[in-house]
C-alpha cells in the first residue's frame, strides 16, 4: 500500500494515524529496548485520574477510549529552547499534542492514559532541516529514522506536490515538509521559475504566493544581486519571507537586499574582506565559477570591521543564517584554514545571530547530523545547537507556534535518544524512537519502522 503525500502552504507529509479511540493493553507492542539491550520500555495504563499500575494479567486485551493519551515518565529534556537539560519531566500528550510537560505529579491524567516509563533517557524536539532540496520515498525515510521530523522544499509548487506524492510506505512515519513552491532562477539553464528580466518579479512573485500558496520564496545562485531588491519587496507586500541559496559572491549583498535567511555562511563573500585582500580575491572569483573557499578564509579575519558590518546588517533585519559547515569542510585544502571558519561561527553565535541547521546539497541524514556536530566542534553548545536544529528552523519557516520546542499546545514530534547529546552530539543519530504527532515508531536496523503501541 502505498500513500499520497499531503500538504499546505506551511505544511505537507505526515505519518499515518492509527485507527481513533483504538486502544492495546498488552504493554509494547515489539517494544524492546535497544538502549537497555533485552528490557523493555515500561508502560502501564492510568485507569482513573490518579496514578495507578495494574497488572497487565488483569487488564481487558482491548479498551476503546474516547481520546488517546500517552504520559512519557523520567525523561531528561531538553526543550529546543537553548537552555538546560530537565531531568525526570513528565510528557502528556493528547491526541497528537502536548497537553502538559513539567512534573509527573502536576500533569492531570484523564482516564485510560498510558505511562511510558523512558527510563532516563533524552528527549529533543524533532529535527527540522532547513536545506530545501527535493526528497522522497527512500530519502524520506532515511530522514525519519534519524529523527528529523519536518524538511523545507523549494523545488515544486504545492499543486505539483500534492499531485507528486511522495511514494511512502503507508504504514510508516514520514517527516512533515514544508512547501514553498519553485525556486526563482534565471539564465538558460534555469530549473525553477525563470526570471529573463527584474521585470518578471511582480508576475513570478503572484504566482509563487498568491496562486501557488508559497510561504517562503527561494532564490537560486543565478539570479543578479540587483533584482533582489524587487523580489524582496514583492516578497514583504505578500506576507513571503525569502530565502537565498548559496551564491558564488557570497550572500552580503542579498542580505542587504532584503533577503529573510541565507546559506553558505563560509561563502567566499568578497565584502567581508579588508580592502587590499578583496582586491586579490576578486581576481580570483573572476578566474572561477566557483568561490575558492580555502582562499577565503585564509584572507579573512572574522574579529575585523567587515565581519562586524556584517553581523550588524544581519542584526538589523532579524535575519537568519544557514552555515552548512559540513559542506564547506569537505572542500579541497580548506583544513588547514578551518579554525578561522569556526572562529566565524562562534563570533555570530555569540553575537545572537541566528542559525539555522541545514543538510546541505545531498539533503541526507547523515550530512545533517555532520552539521550538528561540526557546530558543536565549533564551540557552540550542544543545547544550543539543538534548538537551531529545532526551534530557530521553525521559526524561520512561520511555525513556531506548532512545532520546533517541546512545550504544552504544540504537536508531539519528538525524539527519544538513546544517548545524550550534551556529552557527546553524536549520541543526536542515535534515535531509539520517535513519536510523529503523537504516535511512536522504532528505526529498524534492517529499514522500516516498528509501530510501538502502548496500550
Amino acid at each position: 500500500m502505498r500513500r499520497r503525500g499531503r500538504a499546505e502552504r506551511a505544511s505537507g507529509v505526515v505519518g499515518r494515524r492509527g485507527s481513533p479511540g483504538r486502544a492495546r493493553v498488552d504493554g509494547v507492542r515489539g517494544g524492546r529496548s535497544r538502549r537497555n539491550g533485552p528490557g523493555r520500555v515500561a508502560v502501564w495504563a492510568i485507569l482513573g485520574a490518579a496514578s495507578f499500575a495494574a497488572p497487565l494479567a488483569a487488564q481487558q486485551p482491548e479498551v476503546f477510549v474516547g481520546r488517546t493519551a500517552e504520559l512519557y515518565v523520567n525523561a531528561t529534556v531538553i526543550d529546543g529552547r537553548g537552555g538546560p537539560a530537565r531531568p525526570e519531566t513528565a510528557i502528556l500528550v493528547i491526541d497528537g499534542r502536548i497537553e502538559g510537560i513539567g512534573s509527573r505529579e502536576q500533569l492531570v491524567l484523564p482516564p485510560g492514559t498510558s505511562v511510558v516509563d523512558v527510563e532516563g533517557a533524552v528527549v529533543v524536539p524533532g529535527y527540522l532541516d532547513a536545506w530545501g532540496g527535493r526528497r522522497e520515498g527512500a530519502a524520506l525515510a532515511e530522514l525519519a529514522a534519524a529523527g528529523i521530523t519536518g524538511v523545507r522544499e523549494a523545488v515544486t509548487s504545492l499543486d505539483d506536490f500534492r499531485r507528486r506524492g511522495r511514494s511512502v510506505d503507508a504504514d510508516d512515519p514520514a517527516p512533515i515538509v514544508f512547501v514553498g513552491g519553485v525556486v526563482l532562477d534565471s539564465g538558460a539553464n534555469a530549473i525553477g521559475l525563470a526570471l529573463s528580466s527584474q521585470d518578471d518579479v511582480p508576475a513570478a512573485m503572484g504566482r509563487l504566493v498568491e496562486v501557488d500558496g508559497a510561504a517562503f520564496v527561494s532564490i537560486a545562485r543565478s539570479v543578479p544581486a540587483e533584482w533582489i531588491p524587487a523580489i524582496a519587496r514583492e516578497a514583504r507586500r505578500r506576507d513571503a519571507t525569502v530565502w537565498v541559496n548559496p551564491r558564488t559572491r557570497g550572500w552580503l549583498l542579498a542580505l542587504r537586499a532584503g533577503v529573510d535567511v541565507s546559506s553558505g555562511l563560509i561563502s567566499g563573500d568578497p565584502e567581508m574582506l579588508t580592502g587590499d585582500a578583496r582586491a586579490g580575491y576578486a581576481e580570483l572569483l573572476d578566474d572561477s565559477d566557483a568561490a575558492p573557499l580555502a582562499a577565503w578564509l585564509a584572507a579573512l579575519d572574522p574579529s575585523g570591521d567587515e565581519v562586524e558590518r556584517a553581523i550588524t546588517a544581519l542584526l538589523s533585519r532579524d535575519a537568519a543564517v544557514v552555515p552548512l559547515l559540513a559542506g564547506a569542510a569537505a572542500t579541497p585544502g580548506i583544513e588547514v584554514v578551518w579554525p578561522t571558519a569556526e572562529t566565524l561561527v562562534r563570533r555570530l553565535h555569540a553575537e545572537g545571530v541566528r542559525l539555522l541547521v541545514g543538510s546541505g546539497p545531498d539533503g541526507e541524514a547523515g550530512r545533517f547530523h555532520d552539521e550538528l556536530e561540526r557546530l558543536v566542534a565549533a564551540g557552540v553548545p550542544a543545547v544550543e545547537v539543538i534548538a537551531m536544529a529545532t526551534r530557530n528552523v521553525a521559526g524561520a519557516l512561520g511555525v513556531l507556534h506548532d512545532r520546533g520546542t517541546l512545550e504544552t499546545g504544540k504537536r508531539a514530534d519528538f525524539v527519544v535518544l538513546e544517548g545524550d547529546p550534551t556529552d557527546d552530539m553524536a549520541n543526536a543519530r542515535r534515535v531509539d524512537f520517535l513519536v510523529v504527532e503523537g504516535e511512536a515508531w522504532r528505526p529498524r536496523p534492517e529499514g522500516g519502522f516498528e509501530r510501538l503501541r502502548f496500550r
